[in-house]
């Protein structure tokens, strides 16, 4: 629905004295002369300010703008359930509780921490708090990801860079940018991450922790997971599980075959005979199915090694 703000004229101020009594006069207001900006209309008499699609209002010094977006003023829990705001922006005044889900195609704000739950932003994904994991948090943002911190088993992911104020607790990072970490403790201790362009910190792991820090650079794996998936698309995947299923029943059956040869040739020629025959004929089965395998072997290969490395 559609709402207004009303611009006040500006009108002659009060006289004023100085200190030693002399009277000040006042002076004329000045216009704000506000533009209007996406979202919304003004009417002929340049006063009334019209709100013309759905959204938080955005006042600034010389403009106002309505933001697409939804606007929580508490916290994300039972009281609200779970937040889809499709193509609106989110701001989330409160923070997020365990167990629930807010997800954008925008940009996604929260002012406090976010629990053990799950937060995918196809924009930008600002935390003032911290994320925290608890071992089953998952935390996305597609183009840039900001916390204060992050601690407790939390995965997050960013296609863009990851700007952590403090500190990084025994999680799992990966991003396709750089991952800064320089201010407050700027530690990265425990868990594991991937940071395809580096990464920026005061300190990598701490001696006597109970978890390894393991660092992997130069790895693109947002690409490298669309290239996997290239390979399930194609039927490749499939076509290599299914060959090496065949082949672990024959690989184990001309094992058996061979260990017997000697021993039932002694005792009877011709049964030998047949064994060798039947351990020929299962060898090239296994060589026809062995061949077949490393084609589609080669064709993952080449799909994968198309993915660009970090140098």
């Amino acid at each position: 629905a559609a709402s207004d703000v009303y611009k006040r004229q500006p009108v002659q101020g009060a006289d004023g004295v100085d200190v030693c009594g002399n009277i000040l006069p006042g002076r004329m207001g000045v216009d704000a002369n506000l533009q209007p900006g996406t979202g919304v209309e003004v009417t002929e008499n340049g006063i009334e300010y019209r709100s013309i699609i759905a959204g938080i209002l955005e006042v600034q010094a010389k403009s106002i703008r309505v933001i697409p977006g939804l606007y929580i003023a508490t916290d994300v829990g039972p009281k609200t359930g779970n937040i889809h705001g499709a193509a609106a922006q989110v701001f989330i005044k409160g923070g997020v509780f365990p167990d629930f889900e807010v997800t954008s195609d925008a940009d996604i704000s929260v002012e406090k921490d976010i629990e053990a739950c799950r937060v995918v932003s196809k924009g930008v994904l600002k935390v003032r708090g911290g994320i925290i994991g608890k071992n089953k948090g998952f935390f996305y943002s597609k183009n840039l990801l900001e916390a204060n911190y992050i601690t407790a088993g939390a995965v997050v992911e960013c296609e863009g860079n990851i700007s952590i104020r403090s500190e990084i607790l025994n999680s799992k990072i990966t991003t396709g940018g750089v991952l800064v970490c320089e201010e407050g403790a700027g530690a990265i201790v425990g868990g594991e991450v991937f940071a395809f362009r580096g990464l920026k910190a005061k300190v990598l792991g701490a001696s006597g922790a109970e978890t390894q820090t393991i660092i992997h650079l130069g790895e693109n794996i947002f690409e490298l997971r669309e290239a996997e998936k290239e390979v399930r698309e194609k039927g490749i995947a499939k076509q290599i599980e299914d060959l090496k299923e065949k082949l672990r029943p024959i690989t184990a059956e001309l094992k058996t075959i061979y260990d017997s040869i000697a021993e039932v040739s002694k005792n009877n020629l011709q049964e030998g005979q047949k064994l060798q025959a039947e351990y020929r004929r299962k060898f090239d089965q296994r060589q026809e199915l062995a061949s077949q395998l490393d084609e589609f072997l080669k064709q993952r290969d080449e799909i994968i090694q198309k993915v660009p490395l970090f140098k």
